[in-house]
């Protein structure tokens, strides 16, 4: 059963939260674009969207506890090792391998890269370039792959399942997934909601959002180390 602190968290992350990074990271290309700006401080950006996501998970979290929910309605169990939980697996392994496979032939072929910096062109700024960088990034990414997958997956997929069953409930929480990087750009939106069909298949398939969590994150930590790579040369 739901309640009204649902429908106004669901309200949060799937039209508040995604409209405000999109006007904020326009007003900075904007501020960016301007003759003389300062360069822009990446590793505060990853700090503040650690506390943000991280916010709103416990909040999620909070309220999921106040209804008196079990864990396991959300997601945070182990689930049964029986063959869909083996087959989820599977799916999240060969997601992280072709993942690294696409990475090595990025690093092989330059020309591949600029296709991919060309992809990556007006939010940048937001991309690692140093070292330290990339370790805050890796620590968005831990963020990034738990929180995200508990509202996503866990939370919204839970949410809409009242109303439709659990497929359109993917593709619908999909969708939410890939609006909510707007921000990336408009290219963008079809390849994270692909992205969170392949992570929700996971989580429906084992019945747990950990391994989700965990190929959310690696699959971030890979993607942020070919792209600091690349911004390097």
């Amino acid at each position: 059963m739901t309640h009204l602190y649902d429908h106004l968290f669901i309200a949060i992350i799937t039209l508040f939260f995604p409209l405000y990074s999109w006007f904020e990271t326009r007003k900075t290309e904007r501020l960016q674009a301007t003759p003389g700006a300062e360069p822009y401080n990446t590793i505060k950006d990853y700090k503040q969207s650690i506390v943000w996501l991280t916010g709103l998970g416990l909040v999620c979290l909070l309220n999921w506890v106040f209804q008196g929910r079990g864990a396991a309605e959300l997601g945070l169990n182990l689930g049964s090792p029986d063959l869909l939980w083996v087959a989820g697996i599977v799916l999240a392994l060969l997601g992280l391998g072709l993942t690294q496979m696409q990475s090595i032939q990025l690093r092989r072929n330059p020309e591949a890269r600029a296709e991919l910096m060309s992809q990556l062109d007006g939010f940048d700024f937001l991309l690692p370039r140093t070292v330290l960088e990339l370790r805050w990034f890796n620590g968005l990414s831990l963020a990034a792959g738990i929180w995200e997958e508990l509202l996503y997956r866990g939370f919204l997929i839970w949410y809409l399942q009242h109303w439709i069953g659990p497929v359109p409930a993917l593709l619908v929480s999909s969708l939410a997934f890939g609006l909510a990087h707007s921000y990336q750009g408009a290219a963008n939106i079809p390849r994270t909601a692909v992205i969170g069909l392949w992570l929700g298949g996971v989580f429906l398939l084992t019945g747990s959002l950990w391994p989700a969590m965990v190929a959310h994150f690696v699959f971030d930590m890979i993607n942020g180390r070919l792209i600091h790579m690349a911004l390097s040369e």
